[in-house]
């Protein structure tokens, strides 16, 4: 591959991170603004397989139980998640969305799936799963090329 392809790759992956975060300031979710990424993120993943304990929302995600324990304290602050004991194991907590949390995460995905549609809606069919296939395959390499675990769950809202 050419540097000319690196680099107008490079440009490209740049434009389209700097179009979302504008996009993410100007969403008409105003939850969006006062929580960060991961913890949509973390709520996404509670939403998708939850519930779940702490230390298996580390795993999932490649974080320290630390950071996740950070990012769930802020999610059942604002009232999106919920622990209760682990029947299993009353040690443990096992933590998932409120109704509110599940309710913000289907208003995400129907925001992004309304976006998508009017960006990408016009296609063509296989222009769309050439697309998924290549950003798909862009996903599956950045873990190895960065040495970070894989990320799960990543349809999640954030």
């Amino acid at each position: 591959m050419s540097t000319d392809e690196i680099d107008e790759i490079e440009r490209q992956i740049r434009a389209l991170v700097l179009y979302l975060a504008r996009a993410k300031a100007r969403s008409p979710i105003p939850e969006l603004g006062r929580l960060d990424r991961m913890a949509f993120h973390i709520l996404g993943l509670l939403a998708q397989r939850g519930p779940l304990r702490p230390s298996a929302v580390a795993g999932a995600i490649g974080l320290d139980l630390s950071t996740v324990s950070r990012h769930l304290a802020s999610l059942e602050a604002a009232g999106l998640v919920e622990r209760d004991r682990d029947p299993q194991d009353g040690r443990a907590f096992l933590v998932q969305p409120t109704t509110q949390g599940t309710e913000l995460v289907a208003r995400i995905a129907g925001q992004r799936r309304e976006w998508m549609e009017r960006t990408v809606g016009h296609w063509t069919a296989d222009d769309r799963r050439e697309l998924a296939r290549l950003l798909r395959r862009l996903n599956d390499d950045l873990p190895e090329t960065y040495g970070a675990s894989p990320v799960e769950g990543a349809a999640s809202p954030s």
